[in-house]
């Protein structure tokens, strides 16, 4: 390094002037130049040693470096008197009072971290003997060079220090606001601790802890446990990284603590850096969480109802105690499974599956579902089941919530009046058809053979007793009235022509009669019927599907003109019934039919349930209604009119 060199150069020209002087072989003038030499080395030393004593200045700055050591420069020229100095590091310049420009420079770089990055300058303000270069020293060179060089490492020195200071202060101040209680122990002991850690343990100055014990801020039933993992960290043999304990406040209180220690060596001694963060309202709140498992729990296995939790597809993530005894297994049992694979044993899932279709519409969906017996443990089963989508931030289903109630008893039971239903039609129209006759074959012609008999009687008398006369016609009158009153009472209850003529002829003459007294305007039209053979039960039942549609549209719909169209479609037979009027919402007119027991659309269903077949009902206010009729047909032998009127 150029400064060892300076120094070594002092050294010499020292022993030297020592030599001659106790030698004493020299002469004046020699010795008065040894004199010079060894001065001029010593003002090289006085300027190096004061820039390297300002370098070690505590807590000075690249500023007053540069500043100060500008000054001591011109001194360890050969001519003080007229020498200046200057400094310019990146930008700024440090001068002496007395520096300018001159024609008598010389210069060198100051370098930092290898690339020249500042200069140093030293001038005479006078013009002197060319020396070695120009009027310098080649000795000055060597000290320019070295000046600039102790200048670079100092300023590196200073801003390395000035980084590390920074980087100490950021260090503290995350430490010292850090949310996590931090501490350093040395064997049992804290020797230092956080402003965090200290109020952890209810203390408000973090300097009340340092020298106190580990065991002194732990519970004692935790106490021992802590103590050996601290001992066993120190000693480098391997604990838990992290762990849960209960620490004591300074009051005695205990709280419960998460801890996350690591080994540290500082200035050769093993220690611990241990992390503590209060978890005590997480604690609470874990509990309570469970707490509310354990009810919802409860309160999901005390329901009658199935009830599970299914992923995107369909594959079991949760059910209750309800849906795994259906089943002989314990709920966790469940999980991982497919619903349709497992309880009903098919590949996919089940037809008419409200899940498929919530996870299609993204709304919650219901369905009736039939659930075919597991052998050996129930039955056929049927299910009211509910499903509710569930989607998650970004607003996509991700999971379902499947609800389902067993609803085989309320479906037999239906069934059953069904049943009952369709058996009580059946008897109204043989009873009917029992009562028609009677009416038609033997109250009507009795009725008119009295009319007959009272007529004869009457021309009998009629010379004899003009008001006996009168009174007879009187009577003849109401009979034929009374005879018109039973046969179209017999008609209402089985239409003559169902039999005489067969189903199309009989509805269009009920069509017509009907459009005649209703003043509703019935287009009747049928297509297909004749390559039918329908037994009584069906055609009489359509029949009265025509009566009892008609029958609602004069009662409620207000409408001018009606539709019926009946159509042979195999395999079924289609009966559409349309009018014009005023419409309803389907649903609130099922429910209110339904509720008030009225037997208008209810029984037009029975009688479809009667038939094996199904209705459907489109209408909305103000837009008229349409009742579509589909039930199961035949090909049969062509039915004619003699194939009829045999029957009757």
């Amino acid at each position: 390094m150029l400064e060892t060199e300076i120094c070594r150069a002092f050294e010499r020209e020292a022993r030297s002037l020592e030599s001659a002087v106790s030698g004493g072989a020299s002469g004046e003038e020699d010795l008065l130049a040894r004199l010079r030499r060894c001065g001029r080395r010593m003002r090289e030393m006085n300027c190096l040693c004061g820039i390297l004593r300002l370098s070690g200045t505590p807590g000075i700055s690249v500023e007053d470096l540069l500043g100060e050591a500008v000054l001591l420069i011109p001194a360890a020229w050969q001519y003080p008197d007229i020498a200046c100095a200057r400094v310019i590091l990146e930008g700024a310049e440090f001068r002496t009072a007395n520096f300018e420009p001159s024609p008598w420079m010389q210069s060198a770089e100051i370098r930092l971290k290898g690339s020249g990055s500042g200069r140093l300058e030293v001038g005479y303000l006078a013009e002197r003997p060319d020396r070695d270069e120009g009027p310098f020293l080649k000795e000055e060179r060597v000290l320019l060079d070295a000046v600039s060089a102790v200048l670079g490492r100092a300023v590196r020195r200073i801003r390395e220090r000035e980084v590390l200071r920074e980087s100490e202060e950021r260090y503290r101040t995350v430490v010292e606001h850090a949310n996590d209680g931090i501490a350093f122990v040395k064997g049992m002991r804290h020797i230092y601790v956080n402003r965090r850690f200290a109020r952890l343990f209810g203390y408000e100055a973090p300097g009340d802890l340092v020298g106190s014990s580990v065991a002194s801020l732990v519970h004692p039933e935790d106490r021992e446990r802590v103590m050996r993992f601290n001992r066993l960290r120190q000693q480098g043999a391997p604990v838990p990284d992290r762990y849960e304990c209960r620490g004591l406040r300074k009051d005695g209180t205990p709280f419960d603590l998460s801890v996350s220690a690591t080994s540290a060596v500082f200035d050769g001694e093993a220690l611990s850096l241990v992390f503590l963060r209060d978890i005590t309202e997480r604690k609470r709140a874990e509990k309570a969480l469970r707490e509310s498992e354990a009810q919802k729990q409860a309160i999901l296995d005390a329901s009658i109802d199935r009830i599970r939790y299914v992923d995107h597809d369909m594959r079991i993530l949760w059910a209750n105690r309800t849906t795994a005894l259906e089943v002989g297994m314990a709920p966790e049992d469940l999980v991982g499974r497919f619903c349709y694979r497992f309880f009903v044993g098919r590949d996919t899932p089940c037809e008419g599956c409200p899940t498929v279709t919530a996870r299609r519409t993204g709304r919650t969906e219901r369905a009736v579902m039939r659930q075919p017996g597991l052998k050996g443990i129930q039955g056929e089963t049927f299910w009211d089941a509910y499903c509710v989508p569930l989607r998650n931030e970004d607003g996509e289903i991700v999971s379902f919530v499947q609800i389902s109630r067993n609803i085989t008893d309320q479906k037999r039971a239906e069934e059953h009046i069904h049943t009952l239903s369709q058996e009580l039609m059946r008897a109204q129209e043989t009873e009917r058809r029992r009562i028609s006759g009677y009416l038609h074959d033997n109250v009507a012609q009795d009725l008119s053979t009295l009319k007959i008999g009272f007529e004869a009687l009457f021309r009998e008398l009629s010379g004899t007793d003009a008001d006996a006369g009168a009174r007879v016609a009187g009577l003849s009158a109401i009979l034929q009235g009374t005879i018109a009153s039973v046969r179209n009472l017999a008609y209402d209850l089985r239409p003559p022509s169902l039999d005489q003529l067969g189903l199309v002829q009989a509805m269009f003459q009920y069509c017509e009669d009907f459009s005649e007294k209703s003043g509703l305007q019935v287009d009747f039209s049928a297509a297909g019927m004749e390559h039918l053979d329908m037994d009584s039960d069906t055609e009489i039942n359509l029949y009265r599907l025509v009566q009892e549609g008609l029958n609602n549209v004069r009662r409620h719909a207000e409408a001018s003109r009606v539709t019926v169209r009946m159509v042979a479609s195999f395999p079924n037979i289609i009966l559409r019934i349309e009018d014009d009027g005023k419409g309803f919402d389907v649903e609130t007119r099922l429910t209110e039919a339904r509720n008030a027991k009225r037997m208008g659309l209810q029984g037009m269903e029975e009688r479809v349930g009667l038939l094996q077949g199904k209705m459907t009902i489109r209408s909305r206010p103000g837009h008229g209604t349409r009742i579509l009729i589909e039930i199961p047909g035949r090909e049969g032998r062509r039915v004619s009119k003699k194939d009829h009127t045999d029957r009757g």
